[in-house]
Parts: C-alpha cells; sequence; structure tokens
C-alpha cells in the first residue's frame, strides 16, 4: 500500500513537472512589451510581445534562444531589445521592427559606451554593431529624428548637411536628408565646408580640390583650401562652445568645417 502510495505521489510530481514545463512563460519588461517563452521541440524559444491593456499580440516569432532590454547598462537605449540567436545578435524595436535588414551581429557599442568608429557635429550619435562585412550604424526616433539605419562601412560621420563614411579605404559623401550620392566612395578625404552654402574638400592622389553640394568641379585657390586644412582639428566640446570665425571638427582627412560668413573672407564659404 506504501508503495502504490509513493509510485502514486512520484507520478503526480512528474506530471506536474511536465506540465510545467511545456507551460507558456509570460515576462513583463520595458516599455509596455514582455517576453513569451515556451518549449518547442524539446527547446525554450523565446518571442516578444506588447503588453498593453487588452493587448498581447506577438511582435516576433519563437526563433530566438533569449532576449533582453537594452534599457540598462551598459547600453541605455531605450525602446531596444536584443534577440540571441545561434550565437548571433538581433536588434529588435520596442515596436516589434528587426533593425538593419535583419542582419545579425557580434558586438553592439551604444551612444552611451563612446562609439569607436563614429562621430558627428553632433557629439556622440550612432549606436554601432559589428557583422564581418563592416560596422552598421542606427538610432532610434525621438523628437524630431526619425529612424535612422547605415552600413556597412568602416566609418561614419554626420555633419552639418551631409554623411561622409568610408569604405574599402575611400571616403564618399552623401545627404544626410535622402541619402542622396554627392560624390562617390573613391577619394583619401572628403570635409564638408559649410557657412553661408555649403561645399566639400575632397582628396585624391595627393591633392586636395573643391566640389559644391551635387558634386560639380567647384573653384577655390590652393592657398584658400591649405589655408582651412590648417585649423586646428577640434574634438566636439571645443567645437561646440567655440565663437571663432572657424571650427573644424574630424580628423586630418575627414569631417567638417563651420565658417562663419558674416566674418570671414568671401572665398573660403
Amino acid at each position: 500500500m506504501k508503495t502504490k502510495i509513493f509510485f502514486s505521489v512520484l507520478l503526480g510530481i512528474m506530471a506536474l513537472a511536465m506540465s510545467s514545463c511545456s507551460r507558456t512563460e509570460y515576462r513583463p519588461t520595458d516599455d509596455n512589451s514582455m517576453f513569451v517563452i515556451k518549449k518547442i521541440d524539446g527547446k525554450r524559444q523565446w518571442a516578444l510581445a506588447e503588453n498593453t491593456v487588452g493587448n498581447q499580440r506577438l511582435y516576433t516569432e519563437f526563433i530566438y534562444d533569449s532576449i533582453f532590454s537594452a534599457r540598462a547598462n551598459p547600453y541605455q537605449i531605450k525602446q531596444l531589445f536584443i534577440g540571441i540567436k545561434d550565437g548571433k545578435y538581433y536588434a529588435i524595436t520596442s515596436w516589434g521592427k528587426l533593425l538593419l535588414d535583419g542582419r545579425g551581429f557580434s558586438s553592439l557599442r551604444s551612444v552611451a559606451q563612446g562609439p569607436k568608429n563614429s562621430s558627428s557635429v553632433y557629439g556622440a550619435l550612432f549606436n554601432e554593431v559589428t557583422t564581418p562585412e563592416g560596422f552598421l550604424y542606427f538610432y532610434l526616433p525621438g523628437g524630431v529624428s526619425k529612424l535612422f539605419e547605415f552600413g556597412p562601412a568602416e566609418y561614419l560621420f554626420e555633419g552639418m548637411y551631409s554623411l561622409i563614411y568610408k569604405k574599402g579605404g575611400k571616403w564618399g559623401a552623401m545627404r544626410e536628408n535622402d541619402k542622396k550620392e554627392i560624390v562617390p566612395c573613391i577619394y583619401d578625404g572628403i570635409i564638408e565646408v559649410s557657412g553661408h552654402y555649403q561645399y566639400y574638400l575632397i582628396k585624391q592622389n595627393g591633392k586636395w580640390s573643391a566640389v559644391d553640394d551635387k558634386g560639380k568641379a567647384l573653384f577655390k585657390s590652393q592657398r584658400t583650401i591649405k589655408y582651412l586644412l590648417k585649423l586646428p582639428i577640434m574634438d566636439y566640446q571645443e567645437y561646440k562652445r567655440s565663437k571663432a570665425t572657424y571650427r573644424r571638427i574630424g580628423s586630418e582627412n575627414m569631417g567638417q568645417i563651420a565658417v562663419n560668413p558674416f566674418e570671414a573672407p568671401y572665398v573660403t564659404f
């Protein structure tokens, strides 16, 4: 009799364990979202879902080995989740959009961590992810900013009006608002110059010249170009605080020169 009772209890415990293992789990998380976890073919699979009153629709399929919020340290990115699948990371917004054309990446460096392969006239701007093809860049919408995605590239700089990027060891530039090409990615250096209007200094075969904002040749004397290139390169804080007629940011072969058109000679702006 005792043996029968023992086996009955044991079978009950096993049944309860099996039931709890197959039960779907719901874990509330940040940004009105939740993780949904269930066992599929003996493996725990994760999905991201909405978690608002009366709505718990799935944003993703049950395809991830795990998902975590990027809101906490070290990333500090609001409205972003990272899905892990087969050893790769995937970026998912809190409204269920899979970023970067669904490409997996091996690491993420956020704006809060200090990007190493991008910069801008606005300070640290882009979150960077690492892929075998190069770096991918993104930031999420906020205020007047729209969702931004770019890459792969080796480096990305945002000026006042354009994106200057490096691929295959060469530099190119495109308009920031619609990503229309200004100059192709064939140059050894590109610097945006902005004042009353904007133009670009381009370097090829060791020589600098100028083009307008449509990529057409623009006359600027070598004396003027050399003057601009000798300007000291400021870091972001210096650039932001400076009231100088000329402010330069970036590096030797890339970046932006801001010119005050009310104080500078006409030929330099």
